[in-house]
């Protein structure tokens, strides 16, 4: 005789629909890991990163869909959750939006799929605008400093400080802040770059200013 378990399993009807928007709301989580590091957002760049971005959506989807119409079972769930406590720092505020974002999917999907679907491309449309909008301003001379965002990622720096202004200093390109003290006469330069190579040949490029500098300091990192 063949235990009712076993019977049970072998039957199963699976609602396809409902497989497939599960494997959508896994996606949405991708394209959105997929798109940070494109927008400098390196932080995300791990695999504990990638596995939670690939499992929130899910598992929120299925909490979701297990506890909908089911009054005593929600507030089941509630009681359950709420002893929860993640202990684990995010490193800044994008991070914990992106999260909330992935457990939102997870929820739409749950309801209506092309919610998650319309959620993750506006998050993808507007993290893709502002990095863009911030090269236009960038190219046009226009500073922007909301935009300037390297919280998380690895960047060397250099602090320049000079006697007198410096127009090459104040037009390179990976100046990200200047500080002028006209009283003092004090000009302070501050630069970040990705790599050491290109530490090198703008420490090279500063050193041709020898005479107006004050000071320089530098912190390499890559």
């Amino acid at each position: 005789m063949i235990p009712d378990w076993i019977y049970t399993i072998v039957n199963l009807n699976f609602d396809t629909s409902l497989v497939l928007h599960l494997f959508i709301s896994i996606g949405c989580g991708l394209i959105i890991r997929l798109t940070l590091p494109i927008c400098d957002q390196n932080w995300v760049q791990t695999l504990q990163h990638t596995l939670s971005y690939t499992l929130l959506p899910p598992i929120t989807f299925v909490i979701t869909k297990v506890i909908s119409g089911n009054i005593a079972l929600s507030l089941g769930m509630i009681g359950a959750l709420s002893i929860v406590r993640f202990r684990t720092p995010v490193k800044n505020p994008l991070e914990l939006v992106i999260f909330f974002a992935l457990i939102t999917i997870g929820i739409a999907s749950a309801v209506n799929v092309k919610f998650g679907i319309f959620l993750t491309f506006v998050i993808v449309f507007v993290l893709i605008s502002i990095k863009y909008l911030g090269v236009i301003l960038k190219k046009l001379n226009l500073e922007f400093p909301s935009l300037i965002y390297s919280d998380g990622n690895n960047y060397n720096t250099i602090e320049v400080s000079t006697k007198i202004p410096i127009k090459e200093l104040e037009n390179e390109k990976k100046l990200i802040q200047m500080i002028v003290n006209n009283d003092e006469k004090n000009y302070i330069y501050r630069f970040a770059t990705s790599s050491s190579k290109d530490s090198k040949n703008l420490l090279k490029k500063i050193e041709n200013y020898e005479s107006a500098i004050k000071s320089i300091n530098s912190n390499f990192i890559n």
